[in-house]
């Protein structure tokens, strides 16, 4: 194995982190090479062993990034996506209808994705709803009336009497 310099290879592309870790890759990689052990490593770098696992081997100038060359898997389904956020639909939602087309990624990705789609296009998406299906906006609080359960019980089974706005939500509900 041949013994690489931390500035060979090194792209102008990379990001602070990016060198960084591409700097101790190389080094990890190296220190192998010289026939040091992982103990040995893990104490001089300051490092786990796990770390040490994972950088053994591989290209270091890919192994560094962050956000892998060739883009996301969802990227064919961009356009899709960005429609069914247009609609406000949930995430989860979305998720599913992807699956159908043909995805097989997990749905954390997804919302990792959508984020960065809604922060780059400066999407207005407001997914969620109120208990009768309409859209709220993040910063609306929506109003809504509590009748507890507990409450509920009481009046059915003991007879106790319900507050009159109680009442009149009770009776909206019913009418509806």
């Amino acid at each position: 194995m041949k013994k690489l310099k931390k500035t060979e290879n090194a792209s102008s592309g990379l990001s602070v982190a990016e060198q960084r870790r591409y700097e101790e890759i190389v080094t990890i990689q190296n220190l192998l090479a010289e026939g040091f052990a992982p103990v040995q490593i893990k104490e001089m770098l300051q490092t786990t062993y796990s770390r040490i696992r994972r950088y053994a081997t591989g290209d270091p100038l890919n192994t560094c990034r962050f956000e892998k060359p060739g883009g996301s898997g969802l990227d064919k389904y961009r356009m899709e996506i960005i429609e069914l956020l247009n609609q406000d639909l949930s995430k989860r939602d979305i998720f599913e209808k992807l699956m159908v087309l043909g995805y097989t990624g997990k749905l954390t990705a997804l919302k990792d994705y959508c984020r960065k789609l809604i922060d780059e296009l400066q999407l207005q998406y407001t997914p969620r709803k109120n208990t009768i299906g309409v859209t709220v906006k993040p910063d609306q609080k929506p109003e809504v009336h509590y009748i507890t359960r507990q409450d509920l019980f009481k009046h059915l089974w003991s007879g106790q009497e319900l507050p009159v706005a109680d009442v009149d939500y009770l009776g909206v509900l019913i009418l509806e």
